[in-house]
């Protein structure tokens, strides 16, 4: 068996099986993340998730380290591996203080720009030529070590700030490794190969409880130690290539991070803000403004980095021509993306009612993702009405005989119209997993769902579908997606809201 898979498959269990544990102690000790206005979580969640993904990538390579034999004898002989597993070690470290305690922006920075100088010190690991297309090769002089400094905290930095959606930080980082993995296997670097490999099995495994909706968080353990191990290894890859393009492989491969952070710094300037001022305003953020999902805006981000990462490994094997055009495309693409999203337009202000709504929702959800019994979730069911304004909920599971909706679960919360000109408003809303919907109905008068609420119930019924599906140990057939409808006046009565049967959008 080759000592890849070997390093790819222990580092993964390691992931796997110590998020879990990471889990149930972040509870105990109370290392949550209860979210703000300015994060779009708003359930408390565990944030030492990052504390896995640095032991999946330590144990193997630790492990294999200290095992008499050939690879420990490769070992041995690179004093370059011993340092940046320290420098790694060091940056994870000031990760896990700022998750446990806190730290200063200018305390991280100082320990930042320190390890990198030990990392750059090291033959291999520092900018001393640029390779200039069309231009020939300069060297650097005494801008080697600044500007490799400068690249290291940069995408240690990168990484940090892009880590605002479930799953999306690792997700980035993943498909990253897998191009330097690519590249260590072309260029024959056995030591990028086996970094990869370790880093690949970590992420991995912590991904299994990170995507959405994650159950913990990597913290700034997970993220500044995935940026200084990408930003080392990238600036060794591009040293082993011999090619005028070396330089912009990682530059390219790494394009939504340095390109976010860019956006941030430039954005913040411009509008006469601290360059390290934080804000709601990101690329993920301006793509769940213009409406995608969760899910969605995490899977557009993933196709972005699949693609860079694609024109990155074209620039290590092209032609010159060739790469022209391709960067002469993604800066075409960009620059359409860029104005798109409205990366510079100021994001409107949220309402106190519209972040208490969030914050509702969100605590619904995180009682769902916990909810061991069906009892459990038919108190989430209930919580629903008052987050919403709404007079009565019932959540509709199965499919009777005939192929009408059985009715399994409802909410205590029943509040009927008392005069006769109230007005009814009703939505359904599908839980596609298992066959079913949510009816939600308002008797305020309203003649229309409010955007918010509509953005809030959606999300709100996939984390219920989910929490039926797991406490029923079984999925039913999906029912077609149903959009909200209106209803006319009715008159007031004691009875239960009328059973409309499904019907097709």
């Amino acid at each position: 068996m080759r000592v890849e898979i070997v390093v790819f498959a222990l580092a993964l269990f390691v992931a796997a099986a110590l998020t879990p544990f990471l889990i149930t102690v972040a509870r105990r000790c109370g290392l949550i993340d209860h979210g703000d206005a300015r994060k779009v979580h708003k359930a408390p969640t565990p944030r030492i998730g990052g504390v896995a993904i640095v032991a999946g990538f330590f144990a193997p390579l630790l492990s294999l380290a200290f095992i008499p034999g050939r690879v420990q004898t490769f070992f041995a002989q690179h004093h370059s591996l011993w340092v940046l597993l320290g420098c790694a070690a060091a940056i994870a470290a000031l990760g896990l203080y700022d998750d446990l305690r806190g730290a200063s922006a200018k305390q991280k920075l100082f320990v930042q720009i320190a390890v990198a100088i030990v990392m750059v010190s090291v033959p291999g690991y520092r900018i001393e030529l640029l390779h200039i297309p069309f231009g020939g090769i300069q060297h650097v002089g005494m801008l080697a070590a600044p500007l490799s400094v400068l690249w290291i905290v940069g995408i240690v930095n990168a990484i940090n700030l892009i880590d605002g959606l479930d799953g999306l930080a690792g997700g980035v980082a993943l498909i990253v490794v897998a191009t330097n993995l690519v590249l260590g296997v072309v260029h024959g670097d056995v030591m990028t190969v086996l970094l990869m490999t370790a880093l690949a099995g970590g992420v991995i495994g912590f991904l299994f409880y990170n995507l959405n909706p994650a159950q913990i968080f990597m913290g700034d353990t997970g993220s500044l130690f995935l940026g200084f191990v990408l930003a080392a290894v990238s600036l060794r890859t591009s040293h082993k290539s011999s090619t005028a393009w070396a330089l912009l492989v990682p530059v390219v491969a790494l394009g939504l991070p340095i390109a976010d952070t860019l956006l941030a710094f430039i954005r913040r300037a411009l509008r006469g803000q601290s360059p390290f001022r934080p804000d709601r305003e990101h690329i993920h953020h301006k793509l769940l403004d213009i409406g995608l999902t969760h899910r969605q805006a995490v899977l557009a981000l993933y196709g972005t980095c699949v693609c860079l990462a694609s024109a990155a490994l074209l620039l290590s094997f092209s032609s010159s021509r060739t790469n022209a055009l391709i960067l002469v495309v993604i800066g075409a693409l960009a620059t359409y993306a860029i104005r798109h999203i409205g990366v510079f337009r100021p994001r409107p202000v949220e309402t106190d009612a519209v972040a208490d709504l969030r914050v509702a929702i969100a605590g619904i959800a995180d009682r769902l993702q916990r909810a061991r019994h069906v009892s459990e979730v038919l108190e989430c069911v209930s919580a629903i009405t008052p987050a919403v304004g709404a007079s009565h909920v019932t959540a509709w599971t199965g499919r009777a005989a005939g192929g009408a909706m059985a009715a399994k679960t409802a909410t205590p919360h029943v509040a009927m119209p008392r005069v006769a000109e109230s007005a009814w408003l009703r939505a359904r809303y599908p839980l596609t997993e298992v066959g079913g919907f949510i009816e939600v109905t308002w008797s305020d008068g309203r003649d229309a769902v409010g955007a918010n609420e509509d953005a809030a119930l959606n999300d709100v019924s996939s984390h219920l579908a989910t929490a039926i599906r797991r406490v029923n140990g079984r999925s039913e057939t999906p029912i077609t997606v149903l959009r909200p409808i209106p209803r006319e006046p009715r008159t007031s009565d004691t009875s239960a809201p009328e059973r409309i049967s499904a019907r097709s959008a």
